[in-house]
């Protein structure tokens, strides 16, 4: 972005189509009157900011006297993100709870997404001399035939936040696929299946959500801050704050001074709804790791996103296309993780808010078709109906239950009704309205709210951890095998986040041993699967010291020279004898249970027998010739791979058959014009392309060739073992390198060391 005007320029930016002689024309008068050359109107041939109006202001920049800018430091850049829907609810929330609560002097960024409107290519951007108001906004929409999800008296209100900022951005182009290359290093990530890159779109198919517009944003802030640092603080901010506009802040925001003497280090992010990752609807990152939060669109564009996948998510896509899905929470943890960036998690303090409709087309939630009322969220209760009308609805509704849950901390309640129904009869006097609601919903603009500690903070921030953990145990997420097959990375986030609650609890030690169990069974032949059902077993509050050791046996029957199965099978045989099957029938849960652990390493093992039978036919085949059998066993090769999903390896074969003649008695045929190798690559395309479900929509079977395995790839079988390794679906991995040593800790309860964790290495 051209972030390049001198200090006292208000600039502004419209959008024009070129495809209009008359808009052509209305840009080159508007471009003859700018005085300042460094904003020429220029065509948009690369497709840069297609759909956007663009402006910085001279808000917060006070001139000193001699006519300098002022050296006080704003210490925090807040970015206001997203689709600016129902910001006339949400604004007074904004301001009130979240801006004038940061305890720091700050600058506003404001990038807001106005609707959507695609194919925006061949634009023209143009410097207006002033500032149109918040009608004149609409009108421009309008005019430029603009699906706008924003009513006319949000319009207002988003006027005023973009007229107070350091910089602002109004864009009407929620799905940037045109913002990258043709062609280009980014396509490698396409083959990693989820949401994360929500809005790919190529061929027929369009990926669910809306990630690159919120990564595209993500830039905006960054290149905004950054030269705001350069040339006007010429130093950098403290904080970068990022939040979407739609959130309805019910509890006032710690401050970040607050935060940064608990953890100067972290990123601050909403402790509930992240799936175990990192939520993303807000983050106070401290602006050594901006780069790491916000660099993302870079990241992507690069290629480097694949760094981040091999070492913290290697399953993702590879080998099996749709294994480890990912979510923007997913990829936000996983190069915060790549960076070295610690996360801490904030209490509930806000929710994504909504307005009811039985009508879907005027149901302005985007990609999540469901609003709930507070009619439904809050039931039978006594707040008047009346008042219940005009809170509107919740996007999650889970996000208020949390906040109930900090309400309850900050104010000492020790029990957990929504509107507190047992002090109906101490309803407060100004506003009718039981207590917990007149705190959340001040309809006087009084706070009421107990201020912020370290110690509230993290007691609040640690009812919600457990508030989460209940509900996954309760919807028996991570414990259905056949699940957890396919989400091997985020149900070890979660064993490892129960556990670390059990640790601190002194419970929840049955949930992780289920959790455990369950990934056994899912990944009978990894050896990590073994070591965590060891480590759990080991706590002295389930006394099941000898299950313990037959499970430590059995990740030495897996690997024998692993360090930690060494380890922790030494100690576990201290002065007693050795495990028995019925031990190992006990860590199991039960002899059921070690049938179904047994019946699953079969199946596992017929998979890899099949594997190598498949490799050997190709080498035993193609020692002499490129003959017709030679092709048939690469075909055959092919076609298991595709049949397990397997299908970046599948494209490997099709690289194998592009690159050879293939002899047919006497005759060669050229790869591209033989009907069997057709036959093989149009079948692929189809999975690729137009797969079962939704997680791999937008790639292409070009993106897939541009890194698949080669021919000695596929016939070595330490490649075959590294693709094992990184799935739970017919994989195996007897190595469990992440894994180093066992992490023990002094209980007080128990008065000795127990062991609570492994560390790990990516």
């Amino acid at each position: 972005m051209a972030w390049n005007s001198t200090l006292r320029t208000v600039g502004f930016f419209l959008a024009v189509a070129a495809a209009s002689s008359v808009a052509t024309a209305a840009v080159e008068t508007l471009a003859a009157a700018i005085a300042d050359p460094s904003w020429e109107a220029s065509a948009m041939a690369n497709c840069i900011y297609p759909g956007s109006v663009e402006w910085k202001s001279e808000a917060k920049r006070r001139p000193d006297q001699d006519g300098a800018v002022d050296a006080r430091p704003p210490r925090a850049a807040v970015c206001l993100l997203g689709i600016a829907r129902f910001l006339d609810a949400t604004a007074e929330s904004l301001r009130r709870n979240l801006l004038e609560r940061l305890a720091m002097d700050h600058d506003l960024y404001a990038f807001a997404s106005a609707g959507r409107r695609e194919g925006a290519c061949g634009d023209f951007r143009v410097k207006f001399p002033s500032r149109p108001s918040a009608q004149e906004l609409q009108t421009l929409a309008g005019q430029l035939d603009v699906r706008s999800s924003s009513l006319a008296r949000e319009w207002d209100v988003l006027a005023g936040f973009l007229e107070g900022a350091v910089a602002s951005k109004l864009t009407w182009h929620d799905w940037p696929m045109e913002l990258l290359p043709a062609s280009g290093p980014w396509q490698k990530a396409t083959k990693r299946p989820g949401n994360w890159l929500g809005s790919l779109a190529r061929g027929t198919k369009k990926r669910p959500g809306s990630a690159l517009a919120q990564y595209r944003s993500f830039q905006d802030c960054t290149e905004a801050v950054q030269w705001h640092e350069r040339n006007v603080l010429h130093h950098e901010y403290s904080y970068v704050v990022a939040s979407r506009w739609d959130l309805q802040w019910l509890i006032p925001f710690p401050g970040l001074p607050l935060l940064q003497s608990t953890d100067p280090e972290a990123v601050w992010v909403p402790g509930m709804q992240g799936d175990f990752y990192a939520n993303d609807r807000f983050a106070a990152v401290p602006r050594r790791h901006a780069a790491a939060y916000f660099g993302v669109w870079q990241l992507i564009v690069s290629g480097r996103s694949e760094e981040v996948f091999n070492e913290q998510l290697p399953g993702s896509g590879l080998p099996v296309y749709d294994a480890e899905n990912v979510n923007t929470e997913t990829f936000l943890w996983a190069r915060l993780a790549h960076a070295g960036v610690r996360v801490a998690g904030l209490p509930a303090l806000a929710y994504v808010h909504c307005a009811p409709s039985q009508d879907l087309t005027s149901l302005r939630t985007l990609g999540y078709w469901s609003c709930t009322s507070f009619s439904q969220i809050l039931g039978a209760s006594n707040v008047r109906p009346e008042f219940l009308a005009t809170l509107g609805g919740a996007k999650y509704p889970r996000e208020f239950n949390a906040i109930v849950m900090t309400d309850n901390v900050l104010n000492g309640i020790l029990h957990a009704d929504l509107v507190e129904v047992s002090s109906a009869t101490s309803a407060d006097r100004q506003t009718g309205l039981p207590p917990r609601m007149t705190r959340l919903f001040p309809r006087d603009g009084v706070q009421r709210q107990p201020e912020w500690t370290q110690e509230n903070l993290m007691a609040a921030s640690f009812v919600g951890a457990q508030l989460e953990i209940s509900r996954h145990l309760k919807e028996k997420d991570c414990l259905v095998p056949a699940e957890m097959k396919s989400s091997l990375v985020r149900c070890r986030r979660f064993l490892r986040v129960v556990l670390s609650l059990a640790t601190l609890r002194g419970e929840f030690y049955e949930d992780a041993l289920a959790l455990a169990r369950a990934r056994v069974i899912a990944a009978p032949l990894h050896l990590e699967s073994w070591l965590w059902l060891t480590l759990v077993l080991m706590h002295p509050y389930l006394k099941m010291q000898a299950a313990a050791a037959a499970s430590a046996r059995q990740a030495l029957v897996l690997n024998g020279g692993h360090t930690c199965a060494q380890s922790m099978h030494a100690m576990l045989l201290q002065d007693r004898p050795a495990p028995t099957l019925q031990d190992l029938d006990e860590a199991l849960g039960g002899p059921n249970a070690t049938r179904a652990s047994q019946a699953a390493r079969r199946q596992v093992t017929c998979r890899l027998k099949r594997r190598r039978a498949a490799r050997a036919r190709v080498v035993g085949s193609c020692v002499a010739a490129r003959s017709s059998p030679c092709l048939d066993s690469w075909l055959a090769f092919g076609s298991l791979f595709m049949h397990e999903g397997w299908l970046s390896a599948a494209a490997g074969v099709v690289v194998v058959l592009r690159a050879d003649l293939w002899v047919e008695g006497e005759e060669a045929t050229r790869p591209e014009e033989d009907p069997r190798v057709l036959a093989f690559e149009a079948k692929l395309r189809r999975a690729v392309e137009q797969p079962e479900g939704w997680a791999t929509w937008g790639a292409s079977l070009e993106d897939h060739l541009l890194d698949a395995p080669g021919r000695s790839d596929l016939l070595d079988e330490g490649w075959l073992r590294g693709q094992e390794a990184r799935t739970g679906q017919g994989g195996r991995d007897l190595q469990a390198a992440g894994i180093r040593n066992v992490v023990f800790s002094y209980s007080p309860a128990w008065q000795r060391m127990v062991a609570v964790e492994f560390s790990t290495v990516p």
